[in-house]
This record gives C-alpha cells, sequence and structure tokens, in this order.
C-alpha cells in the first residue's frame, strides 16, 4: 500500500488516524507501509572507481591547445575551429566562449580551446569546444 505515495508527503487513508509522531518513528525505524512491512532489499552496491579507473578518468581531461577561428556565425551563436588535434575542425558554440558580455568570435582570431570528441557528430563535425578564450 503506499508504494505511489512514499516521500511525496502524501499520506495513505489508512494513515489518517495515526499521530505524526507515530508515522515518523515508523520512518526512522525502516517500517515501510503502516502494515509494518520492512522495504525490500536491494542488491549491493558495487565498489566505487578504483585507482585505475580514477585515472583513466583523469586522462581524458581536456587540455588546452592553440586553434583557429575557421568561421562564426554570430546570428546563429556558433563557428568552427581548426588546430592539428582537431582534423577537419572543432564545432564550437557560444557558451563555450570564456568572456563576459556578447561572446563572439571573428574568422582568423587565435584562441586557446579545449575540445571534446563525443562519439558522435555534432552538426557534421567529430569535434566539440568545451571551453574557449579568447
Amino acid at each position: 500500500m503506499g508504494d505511489d505515495v512514499r516521500g511525496h508527503g502524501v499520506l495513505p487513508v489508512a494513515a489518517i488516524g495515526l499521530g505524526t509522531s507515530t508515522i515518523i518513528a515508523r520512518r526512522r525505524a525502516g517500517v515501510d507501509d503502516l502494515a509494518g512491512n520492512r522495504p525490500r532489499a536491494t542488491a549491493p552496491k558495487r565498489g566505487g572507481a578504483g585507482p585505475r579507473r580514477r585515472a583513466l578518468a583523469l586522462s581524458k581531461l581536456p587540455v588546452m591547445v592553440n586553434a583557429t577561428v575557421r568561421e562564426w556565425h554570430d546570428e546563429e551563436g556558433w563557428g568552427v575551429l581548426d588546430c592539428p588535434e582537431t582534423p577537419g575542425g572543432c564545432w564550437g558554440h557560444f557558451s563555450a566562449v570564456d568572456a563576459d558580455g556578447f561572446r563572439s568570435l571573428e574568422a582568423g582570431q587565435r584562441v586557446g580551446l579545449e575540445w571534446e570528441a563525443p562519439g558522435f557528430q555534432q552538426d557534421g563535425y567529430d569535434y566539440r569546444a568545451v571551453r574557449i578564450v579568447p
């Protein structure tokens, strides 16, 4: 009873006669419903990321490289940046530009670039800008 209402501040009809302190005490004791049933056991979580897994995650952090803006569309808020590490170009969105106010770039401008390869094409490009520093 009450599987869909637990934790949402709604009490089942059978709980109306019980005092608030009784209901709170039952929840603290681990009682799942008004019949006194305990919650079903769940499988224990497997261990977290070990040292090897953490090292692999750290090795995938973006690295700042120098890039040149190939094209930038102010009205659409995106552009393409070129650098040797991103053959074919790197797609960049205005939200990745690290600047205050209106974030815009000019074709031919040199910038710092942190990029990622998301594993799918972003508007036809294999690489996507994570951070662009004018």
